[in-house]
Formats: C-alpha cells, sequence, structure tokens
C-alpha cells in the first residue's frame, strides 16, 4: 500500500455538530490525536479503529479518519478550502446547520496581546540563561555586541554559516522583546538600553537595505527589525531616553 503524508478533505464531511464539539474542546481532550489549523479547521492523525466512552469519536469524523487510514494516509486536515471526496457523506450545513466559525467560540488574541505574550517569552527564556540579568548596563552591552556581530556579517557572508547568522539575530530579536517587555514595567532604569536599542535598528535597517543578505535572513532580520522598532516606541513612550528618536 502507498503510504502518502496527508488527505486534506472540504469541511462538509464533518456534521456541524463535530465542528461545534471540536472548536469547543481543547484539543488535548479529543478522542483522537490531531490539533486546531488555525482558526482555519482541524488537523487529525489517520486511525482505523474508534474507542469507547471518552475515546469514541462521533460517526462522521470517525469514517473520514478511517478512509484515510485505509487509503495510505498518516494524516488528515479539514478545511473549507479542501477537497471533497465521493467515497465519503456530505453534510448539509444550510440553515441553523451553517458553517462552524472559530470565531464563535474562541476569542482571538489582538496583535498587541500576541506582541506582549512574546516578549515576555523571550524574557522568560533569557532569564533561563547563565549570566544573564535584567540590568540596564548588562542589557545596552549584550545588545551592542550581538548587533556588531550581525551588521558585520554584510561583510563576510559568505564565510559565515546561515545557521549561525540566523542564531545571532535571533538572539537580538530576544533582547529586543525583553527590553520591550521590562520597558513596560521599569522604563526608567534603562537609558543605556534605549541607546542600544536605536543603535540595533539603524543597523538592520541598513542591512536590509543594502539588499545583499540572503534570501534565507529576511524573514528573520525582519523580525529584528519589527522587535527593535517595537522596544524603541515603548521606550519612548516611557520617556527612557526622549533625547533619542527614530523618527
Amino acid at each position: 500500500m502507498k503510504i502518502e503524508e496527508t488527505l486534506v478533505l472540504h469541511e462538509q464531511h464533518l456534521t456541524a455538530r463535530t465542528a461545534r464539539f471540536l472548536w469547543q474542546t481543547r484539543a488535548i481532550d479529543w478522542p483522537v490525536p490531531g490539533g486546531h489549523f488555525g482558526d482555519q479547521g482541524f488537523f487529525f492523525q489517520a486511525v482505523d479503529e474508534n474507542g469507547v466512552g471518552a475515546d469514541f469519536a462521533p460517526s462522521d469524523l470517525f469514517d473520514v479518519l478511517e478512509y484515510a487510514s485505509g487509503e495510505g494516509y498518516l494524516y488528515v486536515v479539514i478545511t473549507l478550502t479542501g477537497s471533497v471526496c465521493s467515497d465519503l457523506p456530505l453534510y448539509d450545513r444550510t440553515g441553523d446547520e451553517k458553517r462552524i466559525h472559530a470565531s464563535q467560540f474562541m476569542e482571538r488574541k489582538s496583535a498587541q496581546e500576541l506582541d506582549e505574550q512574546r516578549e515576555l517569552e523571550a524574557l522568560g527564556f533569557l532569564s533561563t540563561q547563565l549570566g544573564f540579568d535584567r540590568t540596564d548596563a548588562h542589557l545596552s552591552d549584550s545588545m551592542m555586541d550581538v548587533t556588531s556581530e550581525v551588521i558585520s556579517f554584510q561583510s563576510n557572508m559568505p564565510e559565515v554559516p546561515v545557521a549561525h547568522q540566523r542564531e545571532k539575530i535571533q538572539r537580538l530579536i530576544d533582547l529586543a522583546s525583553a527590553c520591550t517587555a521590562i520597558a513596560r514595567c521599569q522604563p526608567a532604569e534603562l537609558v543605556e538600553s534605549t541607546k542600544a536599542v536605536q543603535f540595533a535598528f539603524k543597523g538592520i535597517s541598513e542591512l536590509l537595505d543594502s539588499k545583499t543578505i540572503p534570501d534565507q535572513l529576511w524573514s528573520v532580520l525582519g523580525e529584528a527589525h519589527y522587535r527593535l522598532q517595537r522596544a524603541d516606541d515603548v521606550m519612548s513612550e516611557q520617556d527612557t531616553s526622549p533625547e533619542l528618536s527614530l523618527s
């Protein structure tokens, strides 16, 4: 039997009742292994046996997973843009059985909330590293050191492995994010770090403008640019270093 990776099917192969259950229930509590596919649908591991009790999958869902397993697929994605399979039932979603959207059951976090969450995660990650502390001097020195190294890549990029460059740029992202998180709590203590953030922002901007960087680094440098901009915005709003501004 030929093993394929993923079968992508249309959401009409699930009843509205099953879709509602999947959106309202944490994936860890589903009767079969799987998860939410962003806010677009669901993904599952294909299975050929149903469970009982808490492990019993609704018949419409099990039909899909059993069919996928029998056809040699390992995983199933169910989404609005998936394909219709003539070998599986289709369920009417008109009237009361209309399409079930994730937004009906889960409130999406705002971009600001997601940014703040990532900044706290970065601070938490750095805090676990030996020698890291939240003082202005340490943050400033760390930011200047890694920025200088990243900027130097422009002159010797072919000799520096891309993985190493990405690692250093990611550290710059983490430092910028950590500065943002700290600045929201103790802005007056980050005077030198604000200058370091602005120095880094200028350097990354020039690096992006040069258009000489490898394709593999564009996205991570773009993220660094964004995080440094956010850091400066938050610090400037808090009057940490009013005499310096990116504008």
